[in-house]
């Protein structure tokens, strides 16, 4: 099983659709471990109420902003699983992504797998 460690700051506008694209996922993430960076506009509400609705939520919040390098800490000190992947709180995953992932990960011996993300904005592809 895999573990999403998802930080957020301040992206209320795009927070709900990374979160849903997470446990949208088949197969499912074993935990996806949402740390809020102290934001100050609506995005924590916005978790805490999918977090509501998705038992394989974690919610953790920091009490000052510590930047996403520490976000992205304190999530991976959380994760119990082998294997766990990243995603900023203004990105969403591609549907198939945790199957990608299963499938490339099943029988070989991984420690670390990088790979590059598309983006899109407006329509247009972007870089």
């Amino acid at each position: 099983m895999i573990t999403l460690v998802l930080i957020c700051y301040n992206n209320e506008r795009f927070i709900e659709e990374a979160v849903v694209s997470a446990v949208s996922q088949s197969p499912e993430f074993a935990k996806i471990i949402v740390v809020d960076d102290c934001s100050t506009d609506g995005s924590l509400e916005i978790i805490e109420r999918l977090q509501s609705q998705y038992r394989e939520i974690q919610v953790i919040r920091h009490s000052v902003n510590q930047g996403p390098g520490a976000a992205r800490n304190t999530g991976i000190a959380l994760v119990e699983t082998e294997f766990f992947c990243l995603l900023d709180g203004d990105d969403a995953l591609m549907p198939e992504f945790s199957h990608c992932v299963h499938e490339f990960t099943k029988d070989r011996d991984i420690d670390l797998w990088s790979f590059e993300g598309v983006t899109y904005k407006n329509g247009a592809l972007g870089g």
